[in-house]
Formats: structure tokens, C-alpha cells, sequence
């Protein structure tokens, strides 16, 4: 006797990637619908990135009857529902846990993309939850909203702050930041008051072993780690005698996920540090741009996948990835010395900004070559 189940959708993930969606100068959020539209037929990301779930997470999508499916933009969940009440899933997921990978395929990614970091060689990634409206993120965004702009702090080329309501970009590397961003030559630009990945979504990962430092000489401590639900898995007593102040402990009973580590003086109860991390059991994924963890339970506000009846929502949470700008430096073919520098434009897959040089329009970067300086990041063309 066959069985006829149906299914709905419990949550997609549609990614934004401005390289793609804009046009030349022109924002995609500025478009028209009809252009939106000629742009969103043609837009896909899956040579460029890959969705995949974790082993665990596998496993819970065939437990809770769940079908994992990509799209051209990301990716979406359905979930079997009760044949009784299409608003039901067949198996409530209140506990549900699924994480989720996101993987580099292009080489020249970064060369065109700010936000994000890899993974290999900064042992950070980036990684989003549903749970980012308890943390000051505003729905459909999975990324957390950035910080303030704080005079004296170094900021690295593409860095996001906020300043007085409006947000701004950095367009180089930054030290010792002394001039506000909205002031000009400050090295920032203005841009859209819209979230997007930025370094505020970065997180340190581990694999098996977490290092960490405590630099107060000489007293006892207590490390505990807490999982994502505020529940203790490990704990252990050191101490900072004869000089010690490097350390690392072996979780051996955590699973793989997010977790935070605090530091406490035991001699007066005072927390010494704390930080939030992944943590890997297996091998850090190859190529790992970020982390998707999304939780089942109706206390996530518009993030909830549920209400509180139990009915499903089915939210599509969104990413935001900005485009960089650079500026471009034309060269001579013959002898290499330059023609032409333009002001800062950005890199887009669409469209064509004009550059004019004695009458002509020369011709718009690829994202090949491009070339960090102190004073920015300049895309060269030869000609």
C-alpha cells in the first residue's frame, strides 16, 4: 500500500550576494521589480558556493522526516507533514538541531566578496542562527548588526561599522582609527543602512584541542565550557603558578558546535575571560566560508520556525554578501606604466561603468587581479 505524504516548507535560506545582483553603480534593492526580476532568473550561487549539512545534522533530517534540497540562492528544509493538519510537521520539532556548511567552490571568492574569512587560515569562520533577533538582528537577516566605530582601533580593509545611525565601509586597511567615517579622507565610504556579513559574524573554530592564554600571574582558576543552551559539559581546575600562561584543554566528551569558555578566579569569583567558539570533533570542513545553525522552538520570535500553537512558519532567513570596491589602475601593454586611475567603483558581475580615456570606453575589471596597498585595494588592467 503506497503511502502519500506531503510536505512543507519548515525554512529556506536565501543568500544575496551583491557581486552578482547588482549592476555596474547600480544597487539590486534599487531596481525596479522588473529588473530585479531579469537579474533573480539569471542568479545562481552553486558553482560559487556549496550548502551542505553536517553528519549530524543528516541524520536528523532523516529522523525528523525532513527533505534538505539547494537552490539557486541557498538553500531550504521541507518537512513531512501531519496528513491531519497540513500546519503541522508530522514529527514536532521542537528539539530539532541542524547545522549546515557553507563551502568555498571559486578560487577568486575573495577577490571579490568582503565579510568573510577563511577558515584555514585565520582558524575563524562565520557563523549564523535563527536565534539572531535575541541578538539585535532584524528579520529575515542572519547577521548580526555591526558595531560601532571606535577612534583608535585598526580595521581591516572592507570592515563594517556603524556610526550615528548611518552605517560605512573601510576602503583600506586602517590603524589606529583617528577620523570619524562620515569626514572626508577618513577611509571609509558610506553605504546602505542594510545588514550584510560582517566581522561582528566571525567565530573562532577549534578541532579537538582549545588553546587559550590567562595572563593574571600566580592564582587558581576554574575553565568551564557551556554548549548553546547554557548547559555545562566541561570543567576543569588550573592554575597560572611558575609563570604559566598558556594553556589547553581536551574536551574529549563535547560534541561538535557552538560553545562558550569562561575563565574564573576562584579566589574571588571574578571572570578572567570568555569567548564563544565551534568546536570540531572531525576535520574543519575544506574550503569553510561559515556555519548555519538553526534550532527548533517557538522563542525566536519571527526567527521561529514554529508558533506557539505549533504551526509552522516557514521563515526564509536571508544573507546579505557585499561586493568589493576598488580602484582601477589602467596600465600600458608595452611597458607597463599607467594610463589612467579611476576613484573607487565597485566589482560587479553585471552591467558596465564607463571609463573614458581619449574618447574611448576602456574596458571594466575581472576579479583576477587585484592588488591590496596602504591606500587600498586597485584592480589593473592592462590595455
Amino acid at each position: 500500500m503506497s503511502v502519500n505524504r506531503k510536505y512543507k516548507k519548515l525554512f529556506e535560506l536565501k543568500v544575496l550576494h551583491l557581486f552578482f545582483l547588482n549592476k555596474g553603480n547600480t544597487e539590486f534593492d534599487s531596481m525596479s521589480p522588473d529588473e530585479q526580476n531579469k537579474i533573480w532568473n539569471t542568479y545562481d550561487l552553486r558553482e560559487t558556493l556549496t550548502f551542505h549539512p553536517s553528519s549530524d545534522a543528516a541524520r536528523n533530517l532523516n529522523n525528523y522526516n525532513l527533505v534538505f534540497k539547494t537552490t539557486q540562492s541557498g538553500f531550504l528544509v521541507l518537512a513531512r507533514v501531519d496528513p491531519n493538519n497540513p500546519d503541522k510537521s508530522f514529527i514536532p520539532i521542537s528539539d530539532l538541531d541542524l547545522t549546515f556548511y557553507m563551502t568555498l567552490d571559486d578560487p577568486f571568492y575573495s577577490n571579490y566578496s568582503l565579510g568573510q574569512v577563511n577558515s584555514l587560515q585565520s582558524r575563524q569562520t562565520c557563523y549564523f542562527n535563527n536565534d539572531a533577533g535575541n541578538n539585535g538582528s532584524s528579520f529575515p537577516d542572519l547577521s548580526l548588526p555591526p558595531s560601532s566605530f571606535v577612534a583608535g582601533e585598526n580595521y581591516e580593509t572592507g570592515s563594517m561599522v556603524e556610526f550615528s545611525g548611518d552605517f560605512y565601509e573601510s576602503v583600506e586597511d586602517i590603524t589606529n582609527a583617528s577620523i570619524n567615517p562620515n569626514r572626508p579622507n577618513s577611509g571609509w565610504r558610506s553605504i546602505p543602512n542594510r545588514s550584510s556579513v560582517n566581522s561582528n559574524d566571525r567565530i573562532a573554530i577549534f578541532q579537538d584541542i582549545i588553546s587559550f592564554q590567562v595572563n593574571t600571574p600566580d592564582i587558581e582558576f576554574t575553565v568551564q565550557l557551556t554548549d548553546i543552551n547554557g548547559i555545562q559539559v566541561y570543567s576543569e581546575q588550573l592554575d597560572t603558578f611558575n609563570g604559566k600562561r598558556d594553556f589547553k584543554i581536551y574536551p574529549s566528551n563535547a560534541k561538535e558546535g557552538y560553545y562558550t569558555l569562561n575563565v574564573t578566579n576562584n579566589a574571588d569569583g571574578s571572570n578572567l575571560k570568555t569567548f564563544t567558539f565551534y568546536f570540531f570533533k572531525d576535520a574543519v570542513p575544506e574550503n569553510l566560508l561559515g556555519i548555519v545553525h538553526i534550532l527548533g522552538g517557538s522563542d525566536k520570535g519571527s526567527y521561529s520556525m514554529t508558533n506557539s500553537a505549533g504551526d509552522l512558519t516557514s521563515p526564509e532567513y536571508r544573507l546579505r554578501i557585499r561586493n568589493r570596491h576598488t580602484y582601477w589602475r589602467y596600465l600600458s601593454n608595452q611597458d607597463q606604466s599607467m594610463v589612467l586611475e579611476t576613484n573607487l567603483n565597485p566589482l560587479t558581475f553585471n552591467g558596465f561603468i564607463s571609463v573614458n580615456h581619449r574618447g574611448d570606453d576602456l574596458p571594466n575589471p575581472g576579479v583576477r587581479m587585484i592588488k591590496p596597498e596602504a591606500t587600498g585595494t586597485y584592480s589593473e588592467i592592462f590595455i
